[in-house]
């Protein structure tokens, strides 16, 4: 896996366009130090205010430039390998990135209002969708979860490398989720609830937090893994194939322990 950019820095500027003048703030990333960071903001910031001056759209923004998120924990294996991290999200959720593991995230119908109740909608066609395609596939591990909304699938036995993304099509997965997974080349898995399903809202700083937003964003943190006790993200519905081991076992296992797949706990 390689490894994501931990270092961010910024670079600013105020730049004419279509007869006004505003601030422009460009970040800069790199795996290697701040100073190379601070080197890509530079040159990042020239482009696009280039682009401005001469009229012309097209500044990078989400997803095709990497994710700033802070790296939390790097998980390495048995040859000392980074086969995966988890990071923290611009929502303030904890996400494992991993090459080793494929993640699908299926999605299912939005609940449906009905006279005064809510009908959840049947998971059903998308679960014997991801059933053919396990049998099709018997050398592989299938662990199929439930969460909140959607359904997730771990796959396990396949070559460490990018995203299958064909995979992650024919499993039913969205195609922001897909188009995301592509250009990260890893899968990715949310660990700890969405906030708005525990009562808090997203965070408000964005990392690198800067001056004060470090001091809120330790108490929204604070807050947040409160409302999150006794909360799961995912429960585990089923496993088919061979048992996974190695590094995928270790993953899986993170996987399984943070997101409380098999406590019983309400989904969030």
């Amino acid at each position: 896996m390689r490894p994501l950019p931990q270092h961010w820095q910024f670079a600013s500027a105020e730049v004419e366009h279509e007869g006004r003048r505003f601030p422009l703030r460009i970040w800069g990333w790199s795996a290697e130090s701040a100073a190379d960071a601070a080197m890509r903001a530079q040159h990042r910031l020239a482009a696009a205010v280039d682009q401005l001056t001469r009229g012309r759209a097209g500044l990078d923004y989400y997803p095709r430039t990497p994710l700033r998120e802070e790296v939390l924990h790097k998980v390495r294996g048995a040859d000392g390998a980074l086969i995966g991290a988890v990071t923290r999200n611009r929502m303030g959720v904890e996400v494992l990135n991993t090459d080793v593991l494929l993640v699908a995230d299926v999605d299912l119908p939005a609940p449906q209002r009905k006279l005064f109740r809510t009908v959840q909608p049947d998971p059903g066609p998308a679960l014997e969708r991801i059933a053919r395609w396990a049998t099709g596939h018997p050398d592989l591990g299938v662990r199929t979860y439930r969460t909140a909304a959607s359904l997730r699938v771990i796959i396990t036995g396949l070559a460490s490398g990018p995203p299958d993304l064909a995979t992650l099509v024919d499993l039913g997965s969205d195609d922001l989720y897909v188009r995301l997974c592509g250009l990260h080349q890893t899968s990715r898995a949310r660990l700890t609830p969405k906030p708005h399903r525990v009562g808090m809202p997203r965070i408000h700083v964005g990392w690198p937090y800067l001056g004060g937003a470090e001091r809120t964003a330790e108490r929204w943190l604070r807050d947040y893994e409160r409302a999150c006790a006794r909360r799961a993200v995912c429960e585990l519905l089923s496993v088919t194939g061979p048992a996974p081991d190695g590094d995928a076992s270790v993953l899986v296992d993170l996987h399984d322990r943070v997101t409380r797949a098999t406590s019983g706990q309400q989904l969030a």
